[in-house]
C-alpha cells in the first residue's frame, strides 16, 4: 500500500478508505456526491487526496447529474448529431469557444446551456426544430 503523508502526524501512513455522502451546493443548487476519502491509520483524521481533480470531477457531475448530464455529455451530444463544433455553436447561436470549453471539460455550461443540452439529450430533434434551415 502507498503511503500518503497525515499533516496531523506529520508523517508517511497507511490510511484506510471509507464512501461518504458530502453535500454541495453549486449555483444555488444542493445535492450529494458519494466520494472515497482517507483517513489516517494513526490519528484517524482525513488525508488530503492526492487526486484532486477526480475530486472536481465528481462534484461537478453531481452538480450536472440534476440535469441528467455528465461531463462526458457535451461531446456525445454533439457528435450524435454528426455536427462539427462551428455547426453545433452557429445553429444553437452560441460562441465556439464555449462549445470548445465545455466538450473538453474546462467549464460547466451556463443554466441555459445546460437547459439546452438536456433538451438535446433527451431528444435530438429538438436541435433541427431550433434550425429549420439545416437538413
Amino acid at each position: 500500500m502507498v503511503k500518503q503523508y497525515c499533516y496531523f502526524c506529520k508523517d508517511l501512513v497507511t490510511w484506510t478508505e471509507k464512501i461518504v455522502k458530502e453535500n454541495y451546493n453549486f449555483r444555488n443548487k444542493n445535492f450529494d456526491v458519494e466520494e472515497t476519502k482517507l483517513y489516517c491509520s494513526k490519528c484517524g483524521n482525513e488525508i488530503c487526496s492526492q487526486d484532486l481533480d477526480n475530486d472536481l470531477e465528481n462534484i461537478y457531475n453531481g452538480y450536472l447529474n440534476l440535469y441528467g448530464l455528465s461531463l462526458d455529455s457535451f461531446l456525445k451530444i454533439r457528435k450524435s448529431l454528426n455536427l462539427s463544433q462551428e455547426m453545433f455553436a452557429t445553429g444553437l447561436r452560441w460562441n465556439k469557444n464555449s462549445v470548445i470549453r465545455y466538450e473538453n471539460k474546462e467549464e460547466i455550461p451556463s443554466i441555459e446551456h445546460l437547459n439546452t443540452y438536456k433538451k438535446l439529450n433527451e431528444n435530438k430533434g429538438y436541435f433541427y426544430r431550433l434550425n429549420k434551415f439545416i437538413r
